[in-house]
Order: C-alpha cells, then structure tokens, then sequence
C-alpha cells in the first residue's frame, strides 16, 4: 500500500498501529488513525506500474540535437525490456495500457514515460528496469553528442583563460582590498561563493574566502592565525 507518503508491503496489523516493511526492510509504524484520515492505495491490484525518467539536458543542446534525441529514444525503448508495457510481447494485453511517450517535459528537460509490467510488487525488479531505461537514455545522449546539464558546472566548461591571466570576474582582479581591520572586507565573489563570511570577532577571520580572490589582489600580511 501507499499511505501518508509511505510505500510498502503490510507485515502486521495491530489496534494501534499498521507496520509497513518498504523496499530497504526497514519497517514503518503508520497510526491506524492516519489509516482513517489519509487515502490509501491498494498498489497490489494494479496490473503496471508508472516509470518516469526526466533528464535535464546541457543549455548548449540545439532544438536539432533534441528531435533527434526524442526521435531514437521513442524507437531504441519502446522494446527495450520485456516487462515494460510497450514491450511487443504485452501487445493486446486488456489489463495494460501502453501509455509509452518521450517528450520535452521544461525547457531542456526530458521526459521518459512508460509502464513496467509483472515488476509492480518486487521493488528491486523494478528498480532494475528503471536502472537499464536511464542507461540506455546516456548511452543514446553520447552517442549522439547530447550532454547532461551537470556537464555545464564541470571546470571544463568555463571560458579558456590566457596564460598568465585569472579566470575571476574583472572588477574582482582590478579592485585592491581596502582594509582587513576587524572584519571588515569588500564583498568580492567568486562562482557564487561571497567573501561576505568574515565574522567581526577581533581573533575569528575565515581564511576561506580569501583563497577566492586574486593573488595579486592580496595585501601581505604575517601573524594571522
């Protein structure tokens, strides 16, 4: 069942309490009162159950490398396993709708819907099928060049830099530090991270933030601890 955002199997059911073992073994003690006021679902008499992968895509990806990604995905996993819905051998299937579809869910993130069938009540059956449906989705992006957002964070993908020359924002590199006395320091930032963390205690200076600025930037300073 499925109750109070709770999923698992009903190992007991006292006066009290109904316990509810989920896919780790680990057991949950719901309050048959929660029973009372919550809606439960009764997960063992469905017949398929959802699967949904939503990847988010690099901001570089073209409107082109998208159709086209959208385009292999449909054909490579309507087949891919056979216990999913659209497999062809659950084809005429009554108890089972075959609502397989990859679209454009948001702006650079893709949307893998489908069904498995016969995984519903074995939580590790289906996380197999879900593993082998998000494995399948990267290789199809490599193979097509298409890169995960998380390819946007990576340092190769900040601007090449000069010899020489810093990769800090300019007014960061060309603004000198003022003053360090008792806290007191420029709000200079770099990669989201602000120097603003600087206490006003007299012997407490975060040394941390300064590894951010510039060397050049840096006054030369001995005796802080």
């Amino acid at each position: 069942i499925r109750v109070v955002g709770m999923e698992g199997q009903v190992t007991s059911l006292t006066l009290r309490s109904t316990v509810l073992q989920r896919a780790d073994n680990s057991l949950v003690f719901v309050p048959n009162s929660r029973l009372l006021e919550q809606p439960v679902a009764n997960l063992s008499r469905r017949a398929a159950r959802r699967l949904e992968v939503r990847v988010e895509l690099s901001q570089g990806t073209s409107a082109r490398q998208i159709r086209t990604l959208i385009t292999e995905l449909e054909h490579s996993l309507r087949a891919l396993h056979p216990s999913l819905a659209s497999h062809p051998s659950n084809a005429g299937r009554r108890d089972i709708v075959d609502d397989f579809f990859v679209v454009l869910d948001s702006m650079y993130v893709l949307l893998v819907s489908t069904a498995t069938v016969g995984a519903e009540r074995e939580s590790r059956a289906f996380g197999e099928i879900q593993s082998e449906v998000m494995l399948a989705i990267y290789e199809k992006m490599e193979e097509l060049g298409v890169r995960p957002a998380s390819a946007d964070l990576s340092p190769a993908a900040l601007p090449a830099s000069e010899p020489g020359q810093s990769r800090l924002p300019e007014d960061t590199q060309s603004r000198p530090v003022e003053s360090l006395d008792r806290g007191h320091v420029p709000p200079y930032s770099y990669l989201g991270l602000a120097s603003d963390d600087y206490r006003n205690d007299d012997e407490d200076l975060s040394m941390t933030s300064l590894a951010l600025l510039h060397e050049d930037a840096l006054p030369s300073f001995t005796g802080a601890s």
